[in-house]
């Protein structure tokens, strides 16, 4: 037996909290391999191949919610209706998505060429993509499901193993064959398929059968949700697209880089998220607002002083990743980070919606935040070039993070979770210091004192605050 929060659970000694470091170990390990091989395949690709490959992984991801049609979400709340059946639930939902997938691929197939065009890609890699969406969705639906019971030493080793086959592969064929480009896109896609197969078949051997009663469920939860997810990706994604198309492939490359550091940050808060959906789906349901409502802010305090420490030394990183040729991308990452905070702070709100199964809500604010995005991009990107879609996305999370907030307020009345005019006021001054890092990006010697003077603050607060930031870390 042990202690989620208050809540007892059995079958797991770990704490939600000492997951949530697990989470983050192994999501630095897989995604800072891509990290740390960035300032390989900048240099090795073009920039033109560069922002090919940058495109290839856009509509990767955007294709991927309408081919799951979003059914992941569904398992989340499925574990509580469903105790003891997710087996059976798992292997349902994978047969709905292969179909999904069949039926997608048969349309485009018959419409190759423009959908060729539509994707600024060859119908080869179309293709190769689609394979790897026929077997992607289980391992996505098993990481969820293992993830909601905090099972998470296979999954996690998993991925590693993933990660560095695809990293090792792709460095071999981006240097072997003479198309780097088609290297680099094989390298991405051809280990984790062979992986997710796996997955596939053992998701079949493990469920061994389809329940239409778990289809229903998991497409009323799930299909609302595809223009939420599908504008999310289109937030993050729609820059790149729609600046290769408006100004270059070369251009789409510099964006790309200053996204390379926003992963760091985005790989952080999906590591917490992974733990702290669980905990916090736990909590709403044992009715542990208050408790709630102390861990959110203190969630959101740790966050908000990690992201100023890793804008502050933004132009390093930058430099590190992709060199001089790429160095104007520090001025980019900044309205990034700040799109990242609103980010992080409107999935706090996003999970009680789920929670409450008002998923079709959510669908509606990201939809309308995403649509003013495209709109915001096509109206500044040829004014002002390609940075100005930074702060076009800024503004979308912006309007995405209200939406949720109102829905959460007004129609859900469950806004006491959280010390909500506490966490406006800290957006409010973080976007200030993103312009203040900005300025100090041209006065390098002035940033270095900054810089040091911030690491001894926090050093010094996390000496004095050891006590309480142990007892966080058990979520005690």
């Amino acid at each position: 037996m042990i202690r989620i929060g208050s809540i007892t659970k059995k079958g797991n000694n770990v704490s939600s909290a000492r997951i949530a470091l697990w989470y983050l170990i192994g999501d630095m390990l897989v995604k800072g391999l891509s990290v740390l091989t960035t300032p390989v395949f900048s240099r090795v690709l073009t920039k033109q191949q560069y922002g090919d490959f940058s495109n290839f992984t856009s509509w990767e991801a955007i294709l991927l919610v309408i081919i799951t049609l979003d059914l992941s979400v569904s398992i989340s709340r499925a574990k509580y209706d469903y105790t003891g059946k997710m087996d059976a639930y798992i292997s349902s939902v994978t047969a709905v998505s292969t179909l999904s997938t069949a039926v997608i691929y048969l349309i485009i197939e018959c419409n190759s060429a423009f959908f060729s065009d539509l994707f600024s890609m060859d119908m080869f890699y179309i293709r190769l993509l689609f394979l790897y969406f026929l077997f992607e969705p289980a391992y996505e639906y098993m990481q969820t499901k293992h993830r909601m019971y905090m099972k998470y030493k296979f999954f996690l080793l998993f991925s590693l193993c993933s990660a560095f086959l695809r990293t090792g592969v792709s460095l071999l064929l981006v240097f072997l064959m003479e198309d780097k480009l088609k290297g680099r896109i094989l390298g991405y896609i051809v280990p984790a398929l062979i992986l997710y197969m796996c997955i596939y078949c053992y998701v079949w051997a493990k469920g061994h059968k389809v329940k239409w009663e778990y289809c229903k469920y998991a497409l009323k939860i799930g299909v609302p949700m595809i223009p939420h997810t599908l504008s999310v990706n289109l937030l993050s994604s729609s820059d790149r697209i729609m600046i290769r198309e408006l100004c270059g492939a070369e251009e789409a490359a510099v964006y790309t880089i200053s996204y390379t550091v926003a992963s760091a940050v985005t790989l952080v808060r999906a590591s917490l998220n992974k733990a702290w959906t669980p905990w916090f789906f736990d909590a709403l349901a044992a009715g542990e607002h208050d408790r709630i409502r102390q861990r959110s802010r203190t969630y959101v305090d740790m966050f908000l002083l990690l992201m100023v420490g890793i804008m502050l030394v933004a132009p390093e990183i930058v430099l590190v990743l992709g060199g001089k040729q790429y160095y104007e991308a520090r001025f980019i990452v900044p309205p990034v980070m700040s799109g990242l905070v609103c980010q992080f702070l409107y999935t706090l709100y996003v999970n009680v919606e789920t929670f409450y199964k008002k998923t079709f809500s959510i669908s509606v604010g990201t939809m309308t935040a995403a649509l003013l995005n495209i709109v915001l991009n096509l109206i500044f990107i040829p004014q002002f070039g390609y940075m100005a879609a930074a702060y076009t996305t800024l503004a979308g999370y912006l309007v995405l993070l209200l939406i949720h907030f109102g829905f959460v307020k007004f129609r859900i009345r469950q806004a006491q979770l959280f010390y909500n005019k506490n966490f406006f006021l800290k957006l409010c001054c973080f976007i200030g210091a993103q312009f203040v890092c900005s300025g100090l990006y041209r006065m390098d010697y002035v940033r270095y004192i900054v810089v040091c003077a911030y690491a001894a603050v926090m050093l010094y607060v996390g000496w004095k605050k050891r006590a309480e930031l142990l007892k966080m870390f058990h979520f005690r």
